[in-house]
This record gives structure tokens, sequence and C-alpha cells, in this order.
């Protein structure tokens, strides 16, 4: 990217449209524009923290917008399957804006954001994979298992049939929970 000329306008234009627009305002363009940073992970990461700064916890058409530039994210890693980038995406932010939806308990957030790790599950790293499905599984297991809102448990018993079919095929390792805290 930095032999392209014009780089630095086309970073500018970038960082002014996310600065200025409402999130739900972001084109698909201009996401999938900003997935084509993966290459350079500081940007990628300074880009969803803008992001997630700017996202309203409370409206959901922008936690939307925020977990469809995650996924196309994603999809742009498994485009890329040769290189490894997802051990250099920041998964505390993600973390971080999935544990305040299930604070706020907006349903349709939460069931967006178990769709996001359930259908990106295989592109996600073994390290961080294993940090969220101990998130999900030790954490927040009783609040999603028996949640209010149906969308939730369907969603959570799906990436729990996923999860503990491929930790049987053993493609996940275990994790000794009580040996990693200690």
């Amino acid at each position: 990217w930095l032999n392209i000329p014009g780089y630095d306008s086309i970073f500018y234009a970038i960082n002014y449209q996310l600065t200025t627009m409402d999130v739900n305002e972001y084109s698909q363009q201009l996401m999938k524009l900003i997935a084509l940073y993966i290459g350079n992970h500081s940007l990628i990461n300074s880009f969803i923290s803008l992001i997630i700064q700017r996202t309203n916890a409370y409206d959901t058409k922008a936690v939307f917008t925020l977990i469809t530039l995650i996924h196309i994210i994603f999809k742009e890693y498994e485009n890329k399957q040769h290189i490894v980038y997802t051990n250099k995406l920041d998964y505390y932010l993600i973390q971080s804006s999935f544990r305040i939806t299930i604070t706020i308990d907006n349903s349709l957030n939460i069931a967006k954001f178990i769709w996001l790790y359930y259908k990106n599950a295989h592109v996600i790293s073994k390290v961080h994979l294993i940090e969220i499905t101990n998130n999900i599984f030790l954490v927040e297991f009783f609040n999603l298992f028996f949640h209010w809102s149906w969308q939730v448990r369907n969603a959570f018993y799906y990436i729990l049939l996923y999860i503990f079919g491929h930790r049987f095929k053993g493609k996940i390792p275990v994790v000794d929970y009580e040996r990693s805290t200690n």
C-alpha cells in the first residue's frame, strides 16, 4: 500500500469518512476498502477501534454495521489464507464490544455477535477462538443458554453444537480452565 501513489490521500479520505459520517451511513464500498488494509494490522485495528468508539451500543443498526465490517474483514482474511493475519487482529476490541452488548441485553445485537463468531470460527486463530469460547461458555453460558430471546438462544445453540463438534473431532484443543487460571 505504501508504494501506491496517493496512499496518504486514500488513508486520510477513509479516516475523514469514518470520523465525520454516522456509523449507520457507512457504505459497503467503504467497509470493503477498509478490509483491504489487512496487510497493515495497526491500521486495521485503528479503523476498528475508531468505529467501535463511534458506535452507540443502543443503536441496533450501528452495531449491525460494526459487525458487518468485522465480518467483511474476516472474509478478506479467509481470501488471503496463505498469509496469517488473524493473529494480528485485536480480538480484545471485539470481545469488549460483545461484553458491552451482553450487558445492555439487546437481543438482536447479541444474536448477531454470536452469529459473527459462528460464521467465522474457521478463520479466527485457535488461541483467540479458545479465549472467545471460554468467555462464552464459562462466563456467559447461563445468560445465553437461558436467555429470554429465542434468537439469542438459537444462535447460542448453533455455536454450542459447532464448537463441541469440533472439540470432539480434535480440531480445537480443550483447555483446562482450572489449570489455566492458577
